[in-house]
């Protein structure tokens, strides 16, 4: 009887201690996600979020979790009929979670991540098929068809920033650091990080659109016309519907899913960076 109260008394003692691990766990992660800039409703989001499936893992430890338990919360998670983006949601915060657990040397893996991208890269909610997106090969063609070094400059900061029609159109000269590599972005209510990143390719083509820019008379505005004006705000969808139509890749008539809009280069880049395993608070 004593050996049996023994058992039963330590079996409580261990839930008890890790029960309260994980929550000094849980509400580190939640001071780390401040500290790294997160939004309040991000971080009460992401504390809902990784809660939920703590409690269905019965106080594991999270150098105990695999990819049974990730596979049973997935599946929880469809049969309560959520959306493709909120499941995706569900697992970006466990990612992060697991993130800065590694940092903090409590576990040396994510299993999310390789869950991630071989479960939930075709996950996707019907609306999001309303927009067209392109494969690289063609991006490939669309730039090969660019009719001058302008049009081709457009396309590729749109499909290799993810930068809105908006942000593209308020650029100025002085806001293209080719020596760093980047591209500082004006302020926008949309936009918390104002820095994008641009790769080698990029940067030669940039210095190519300048070396022809400074030909123009002068004016504040990146992007202008043979007059030196700006170009309307009309112009980057005009390049894209005009080259895409020539490409089959839209029409002009036809549903939002048939057209190639500058949304469509900002879904192509986030869409490719997602399934090649960026995680999506990091996009």
């Amino acid at each position: 009887m004593l050996m049996k109260n023994l058992t039963i008394y330590f079996a409580y003692l261990k839930k008890f201690m890790t029960v309260g691990d994980l929550m000094h766990d849980i509400q580190g992660f939640l001071e780390d996600c401040k500290l790294r800039g997160l939004t309040r409703h991000t971080v009460q989001t992401y504390a809902g979020q990784v809660k939920a499936f703590l409690q269905t893992q019965d106080h594991k430890k999270p150098t105990e979790i695999n990819i049974d338990d990730l596979k049973f919360f997935l599946g929880e998670l469809q049969e309560r009929g959520l959306s493709g983006s909120t499941i995706r949601g569900h697992f970006a915060a466990l990612s992060s979670f697991f993130d800065y657990l590694m940092f903090e040397g409590v576990t040396f893996s994510n299993p999310v991540l390789p869950f991630r991208k071989r479960y939930l890269t075709r996950l996707v909610d019907d609306s999001e098929n309303t927009r067209q997106l392109i494969s690289v090969k063609d991006l490939q063609l669309l730039i090969g068809s660019a009719k001058d070094i302008q049009q081709r400059a457009i396309i590729m900061v749109f499909a290799k920033t993810g930068m809105r029609l908006g942000e593209l159109l308020s650029l100025h000269p002085s806001d293209l650091d080719l020596k760093r590599g980047i591209i500082r972005i004006p302020p926008k209510p949309k936009r918390s990080n104002r820095t994008a990143f641009i790769d080698e390719e990029l940067m030669f083509v940039l210095r190519d659109y300048l070396s022809w820019r400074e030909k123009k008379p002068a004016s504040p505005w990146l992007w202008v016309t043979n007059s030196g004006a700006r170009i309307k705000k009309e112009y980057p969808g005009m390049i894209l519907a005009d080259l895409g139509s020539s490409l089959g890749l839209h029409t002009k008539n036809g549903s939002l899913g048939d057209k190639l809009t500058p949304h469509c280069m900002r879904h192509f880049f986030t869409t490719w960076l997602y399934r090649n395993g960026l995680d999506p608070e990091h996009l």
